[in-house]
């Protein structure tokens, strides 16, 4: 079954079979070895890579076609759960649908380019892949009410896939615990969360990540309420949201604590039930 699954092309050595063994167990229980929402994004993008690269190998080092339009697949397949998430209950219909729509439109696709390279090869081919694909991003960056255009989409998943999601759950709920610390969160009524930026020198990247971090709060409208504190310079900007809320959860403090650092975010309970 092995020999069939890998067609006969094993690892050229013990010590490369070794390693490929220990990194398929790593990334197995990454979500159990590594708590936290950076290790889990690290290895999910190591899953992917995996499997670009794999494929790619499949394209161009055994039938030798060069096509540049091999990761747009792999972002349709991205959009389409994106998008299906976003707008409909979070659940696995959400992904089964996003990810049956991405399939039909990837089959499309590739029928289409294909038929246009019926006579073409070698170098051509590689350039209405690369048509294909250069139009593909800029349609992808232009549709902002479909694809969030250069802010991306703000989405959840099922609990399971959540970094906080855990296999085992403690008997005893204490501040101690994730359980016990859940449970705390969701005994505040009502919570100020403040939210530090520090300018990095390009106005565009400062600006992106500001609109990325805001949707990220506004997506989920509750009873919290939230504020900027951007610094540039030796200036200090705060930035309220009056008429903005979210419901502030641990799932996404954790959230944004991996990607701004825990430093950079404040919550203050405002009272308790």
């Amino acid at each position: 079954m092995i020999r069939a699954l890998l067609s006969g092309d094993f690892p050229r050595s013990r010590v490369l079979s070794v390693a490929l063994v220990a990194i398929f167990i790593a990334l197995a229980l990454a979500p159990f070895l590594f708590p936290g929402t950076r290790p889990l994004d690290v290895a999910a993008k190591v899953c992917v890579f995996i499997l670009l690269v794999a494929s790619y190998d499949l394209l161009l080092g055994y039938t030798g076609i060069v096509s540049f339009a091999h990761t747009m697949f792999f972002g349709i397949g991205g959009y389409g759960i994106a998008i299906a998430l976003s707008r409909m209950e979070v659940g696995w219909s959400a992904i089964g649908l996003g990810t049956a729509a991405a399939v039909l439109l990837s089959l499309a696709l590739s029928f289409l380019i294909g038929l246009f390279s019926l006579r073409v090869k070698a170098i051509f081919f590689a350039m209405i892949t690369l048509a294909v694909a250069s139009f593909f991003a800029i349609l992808a960056s232009q549709l902002s009410n479909v694809t969030g255009g250069e802010d991306g989409i703000t989405f959840k998943v099922p609990e399971v896939l959540r970094p906080a999601w855990r296999l085992l759950e403690a008997p005893l709920l204490d501040g101690r615990t994730p359980e016990g610390e859940s449970m705390v969160w969701q005994l505040a009524e009502s919570r100020q969360v403040t939210i530090t930026l520090r300018s990095t020198g390009d106005q565009g990247r400062d600006a992106q990540r500001l609109r990325r971090i805001h949707g990220m709060l506004s997506s989920a409208p509750g009873g919290d309420h939230y504020s900027f504190l951007v610094y540039e310079a030796s200036r200090c900007y705060h930035l309220e949201f009056p008429n903005s809320t979210t419901r502030y959860s641990l799932e996404l403090h954790q959230l944004l604590m991996g990607l701004l650092g825990e430093r950079a975010v404040q919550v203050e309970p405002l009272g308790l039930q």
